[in-house]
Order: C-alpha cells, then sequence, then structure tokens
C-alpha cells in the first residue's frame, strides 16, 4: 500500500514496464490480503473464549481490539490536525480536511458506509476492520460450534464469491471499494478468513503438499496482478493465508524469525501512520515534475523516512501504550 501511493502520487510519472504498472496499481490489495490474515488470527484467538459465554468476555475483547487499533489511528489523525492548522498552505484540497469528516474519523465510524475518504484516506479500513470486531461475538458461537472442516472451507469460499458478487454490483468489480462501499470488501474478507481458520481447526487440508502449493499461490497472485485480474489476486490471498497455517517449511521458518515478526508487528504503524507522513513530506519537499534517476531517489528518501517514522512509533509509542491499557482489564 505504501509502494502503491508513492508510485500514484503527483507527478511521479515512474518508468517501468506495462506489466509492473498494472502490478502497482492494485497495491492497494494488500488490504485484502490482511482481511483474511484478519479474520484468521481473531477467529483463532477469540472464537473458542467469546463462544464461553464468560462474564464480561466480550467487553474484554472490544477493549484489547481497541487498543490495537486506537492509539496510532489517534496518533495520524492527531498530526494531519496539527499540520492542517499550524502548516502554511498544507491544505491543498480542502475538500479532504472537513470538520465533519474529522469528527467520523475520531470516533472510528468512517467506513461504515456513509463516510468519505478524507483526513487519513487509509484509515476507513481501520474503521470498517472495527466494525467486523463489534460484529464477531455474535458470531463467535457458530464459529466454535463448526467441526466440518469441508464445510467450513465451503463457507470461505461462498462468502468470498458473495463478496466479489456484492462488489462487482456495487460498481466495484476490482475490488477498488473504499469508504462507500469498503466495509462489504472487509467484512466479507474477515468473515472469509474467520472459516478459513475453523477448516484449518478442524484439520481440512492437513497432509497436502502445501512446500508446493504456497509457492504456486504466489505465483499465481504475481501473475494475476500483471493481468490486472484483481479478484484472482485476492483469491490467491485466501488460499495463501490457509495455505502459511499448514506450512512447515522454509517459508514458515522465514517468517518465524525475530526479524519478520517485528516487521509484522510493526505493519500496523507502517500503514496507518504512512498517508500523514506523505502528505508532511510533500508540503515539505514536494517532488512533481521530477523524472528518472532523480525521481527514485527523492521516492527512496521519502520511503526512508516513512519507514524510520513509523518504526520510532512502533517502538516508542504504540507498544508501550499497547502494554500499559492492556493492563487495564484481566486477560481474556
Amino acid at each position: 500500500m505504501v509502494l502503491h501511493h508513492l508510485q500514484l502520487g503527483p507527478g511521479r510519472a515512474l518508468e517501468l514496464p506495462d506489466a509492473a504498472v498494472a502490478f502497482c496499481r492494485l497495491g492497494y490489495l494488500g488490504v485484502d490480503l490482511f482481511g483474511f490474515l484478519s479474520g484468521f488470527v481473531i477467529a483463532h484467538n477469540y472464537a473458542e473464549r467469546l463462544a464461553r459465554s464468560e462474564r464480561g468476555a466480550t467487553a474484554r475483547y472490544l477493549w484489547l481490539r481497541l487498543v490495537r487499533i486506537g492509539p496510532l489511528h489517534w496518533i495520524a489523525l492527531g498530526v494531519l490536525l496539527a499540520a492542517r492548522l499550524g502548516l502554511d498552505d498544507f491544505v491543498r484540497h480542502e475538500r479532504l480536511y472537513r470538520w465533519d469528516d474529522f469528527a467520523q474519523q475520531a470516533l472510528l465510524v468512517h467506513g461504515w458506509g456513509f463516510g468519505r475518504l478524507a483526513w487519513n484516506l487509509p484509515s476507513w479500513t481501520v474503521s470498517s476492520e472495527w466494525l467486523c470486531y463489534l460484529l464477531f461475538p455474535l458470531a463467535a458461537p457458530w464459529l466454535a460450534a463448526t467441526r466440518d472442516g469441508a464445510r467450513a472451507a465451503a463457507f470461505a469460499a461462498v462468502t468470498f464469491a458473495l463478496t466479489a458478487g456484492v462488489l462487482a454490483a456495487a460498481g466495484h468489480p476490482e475490488f477498488n471499494a473504499t469508504a462507500d462501499a469498503g466495509m462489504w470488501r472487509i467484512a466479507g474478507e474477515f468473515a472469509a478468513g474467520c472459516w478459513l481458520q475453523r477448516a484449518w481447526a478442524a484439520g481440512f487440508g492437513r497432509g497436502w503438499p502445501w512446500a508446493r502449493i504456497v509457492p504456486l499461490l504466489v505465483a499465481a497472485a504475481v501473475a494475476c496482478g500483471a493481468l490486472g485480474l484483481a479478484a484472482g489476486v485476492v483469491a490467491c490471498f485466501g488460499g495463501i493465508v490457509f495455505g502459511l497455517a499448514h506450512q512447515r517449511g522454509r517459508l514458515a521458518r522465514a517468517l518465524a524469525r525475530r526479524e519478520a515478526v517485528f516487521l509484522g508487528d510493526a505493519s500496523y504503524a507502517i500503514y496507518i501512520l504512512h498517508w500523514p507522513a506523505l502528505r508532511v513530506l510533500a508540503w515539505a519537499a514536494p517532488v512533481g515534475g521530477v523524472t528518472g534517476a532523480a525521481l527514485w531517489r527523492e521516492l527512496g528518501l521519502q520511503l526512508a523516512a516513512i519507514l524510520a517514522v513509523a518504526l520510532a512509533a512502533h517502538v516508542l509509542i504504540e507498544n508501550p501504550a499497547r502494554r500499559r491499557l492492556r493492563g487495564w482489564v484481566r486477560p481474556l
């Protein structure tokens, strides 16, 4: 997603092969990989616990999820607010910084189908994800009671197909729905991820040669991206998430390394802070009209700055805040 926004910024006519341009333009589909992964992880960690209906479990679960997404979301919004109020000529597009949109973003409801792309543009996904978190306790007993892996896998496939159909009917066959219909996109992939987890927990696919299948799915996703087939890329993402849950080979070991785990944990900080960082950098050092090697150098410097800011925020703000706020409730 970061590379997608860098590549498509104003004045950034990168000289790339047509297939590479098509692939970069589908960078927004990183959101869809996270949708599957998020549903899988939430079902893995909370379906059984919430199904037990322990007193106060739902409230503790929701607090833990809000602690995970809230602090950096509000910090990113605060950075844009400070820039809006304190930097001369920061607001080049007034419609992106309306106060009613700010209120929706502060309340995390702007991705529920009635908001707009404004302020921290990528944060609509966080709002849609929060809606999924709110609804998940209602589905947890049904998910936890599912013991048939093949049936759960079928539910995942049907859920994805319905999601693709709804998005196509809404005018988004390329899965490019955002604040207007993005909640259907995120909710469908989240639900499919939940069903994939139940299929995995029931042993469906165990013993399949995932060490061979997962690389093939990755190659298929890349090929679909080069051809501009968004739905094909997203379908491969579901298979990749399911396959990696079974994988015990070289790729799984690489993803389990401390460095990979750290970057995965920091990915939310990178995602939620990259847009405010890009806006401030665009105000401080615009690169419009720069081409060739100079443009690549500027983009590389901007990418390095974004990563440095996000990783520092993850280590110095996000992790300490998460630990402190989690301590306000007893473990789930």
